[in-house]
């Protein structure tokens, strides 16, 4: 008498395989994903010459967005951000502070972009490119008809000299605006723009004031920075980014 029929032994050897097999999928699959970082897909991609050092000879704005499904709506975004930014480089208002006490620093910054100048820019500007990758688009935007090459060049590894010692020049005053990694490159990007254009403004015009404060228990040094300018006609020079951390970096421009 068969303790079982024969039939079962090849059947319950398949579902014990199946089983192994689907577990070592499993196993394969969280250590592929685990072993991949957001940062390592960055370094495959590449951007247009006007991307990484934008024209100089005129001004111009790049803007970002999302890559969507419809590309169209991509581009549209992009271009909304890139007008934006166009009208912040051709004018803009900045006020706010800087406090430092020890090793900690905090800081609130304002701008005001006129409303007639954003129009303007938005019934006259030239998309002048586009480009498109799996995570980001970017457009490239003037209020004159220019041709702009498309050659393609892949993101420095090497890490520029402007982030180790910023730019001193007798003709043009400079700023560096950095942000940390994000899921939305867009983002970040933006953030650095805005934070190069503050840094901008701080190194133009600031006041700086020293206060001591004493307690019985510690002595503090406390640094109280006010900035309150208009900058005009600011060019974004460089933009980069860091496979090593992940960050984003950006340095502009703007004519004493």
């Amino acid at each position: 008498m068969w303790p079982e029929p024969y039939w079962f032994w090849p059947h319950f050897m398949f579902q014990k395989s199946s089983s192994l097999f689907l577990s070592i999928l499993f196993l394969f699959t969280i250590h592929g994903c685990s072993g991949r970082s957001s940062i390592s897909n960055h370094s495959e991609i590449v951007y247009p010459d006007w991307f990484w050092q934008p024209p100089t000879n005129f001004l111009s704005a790049v803007g970002y967005a999302r890559t969507y499904y419809n590309r169209k709506s991509s581009v549209d975004v992009a271009t909304e951000n890139a007008i934006e930014q166009l009208a912040r480089q051709l004018q803009v208002n900045i006020s706010g502070e800087i406090i430092a006490m020890n090793d900690q620093q905090a800081e609130k910054f304002q701008e005001t972009i006129s409303e007639g100048l954003r129009e303007r820019i938005t019934n006259s500007h030239y998309l002048l490119k586009t480009f498109v990758t799996p995570k980001l688009t970017v457009v490239l935007i003037s209020e004159q008809e220019r041709s702009v090459s498309d050659k393609i060049t892949p993101m420095s590894k090497n890490k520029p000299d402007w982030l180790y010692q910023i730019p001193n020049e007798n003709e043009y005053e400079y700023g560096v605006g950095s942000s940390n990694l994000t899921y939305f490159p867009e983002t970040a990007w933006q953030k650095a723009e805005k934070r190069a254009i503050i840094d901008l403004a701080a190194n133009l015009h600031s006041k700086i004031g020293s206060v001591n404060s004493h307690s019985k228990a510690y002595h503090q040094n406390i640094s109280n920075s006010k900035t309150k300018i208009q900058l005009q006609n600011v060019l974004v020079i460089a933009r980069w980014f860091s496979i090593q951390d992940g960050s984003y970096h950006v340095l502009v421009r703007m004519t004493k």
